[in-house]
């Protein structure tokens, strides 16, 4: 509220009488819709009872199949929502996509990582920082990473295989700084091009890209601040560390 006051720029008057105005203008469900709601939450019960499949059915639908057949399902001629025309896939971006994940794996299966890291550390002497500091630099790390790596595949494909070969060159829990990584590698606030959804709001018109920058700096810090108490707290309480 400091950053973006709002005082004199909307009226709550009739806030209840307004949202049910515009519920009604929504109207009832439509087929596309309820087929929408229904192929939503085939894919979500998928993959939310993976671990129990192979006892239920004898074998076990994996998360990918699960994204492929939910695909299907929108594309299916009378049964889905679009055709092939109206879906305008984005090739291209899937061959990166993928072109970005053989790369991790290659890293990751090669020990490429693993050799990579291991000169920063003798580079930079990360050997002798204590390992509450590495857990912090990982963190902070990675919250900002989108400020050089605008897409959240390349970050996770290249940093967390790295952050992973860091954890074992230095005897500390691999799980651990993983996940605290890939917790703030999702945060893309800073810049309007760190995220479609950034370009969305940008558009607006309601905030300057320094209002967006002034706001993202101090939410970065905070989440990073956040999550590093977590490591050394709720971490442990479940059993992580």
């Amino acid at each position: 509220m400091k950053i973006f006051p709002f005082k004199g720029e909307a009226a709550f008057h009739n806030t209840i009488d307004t949202l049910k105005d515009e519920l009604k203008k929504l109207g009832d469900f439509s087929t596309n819709e309820k087929k929408a709601t229904v192929i939503f939450l085939i894919t979500v019960i998928l993959w939310a009872t993976g671990d129990y499949q192979k006892g239920w059915f004898g074998f076990e639908i994996s998360t990918e199949q699960t994204a492929v057949l939910a695909a299907l399902l929108c594309l299916l001629p009378r049964v889905g929502l679009l055709t092939w025309k109206e879906a305008n896939i984005k090739w291209e971006l899937m061959i990166f996509a993928a072109g970005a994940y053989a790369v991790g794996n290659a890293l990751d299966k090669s020990k490429g990582a693993e050799w990579i890291i291991k000169k920063v550390v003798n580079g930079l002497g990360l050997e002798h920082m204590s390992h509450v500091a590495v857990y912090v630099l990982v963190v902070f790390l990675s919250m900002y990473s989108h400020l050089i790596f605008t897409s959240k595949t390349v970050r996770v494909t290249i940093l967390i295989p790295a952050f992973i070969a860091l954890a074992k060159t230095l005897g500390m829990d691999p799980v651990a700084l993983a996940l605290a990584s890939a917790m703030t590698l999702t945060y893309t606030i800073t810049l309007p091009p760190h995220s479609k959804v950034n370009t969305i709001y940008f558009s607006t018109g309601y905030f300057s890209v320094l209002d967006q920058v002034k706001y993202a700096v101090v939410t970065c810090f905070i989440g990073a601040v956040v999550i590093s108490l977590s490591l050394f707290t709720w971490f442990k309480i479940i059993g992580i560390h």
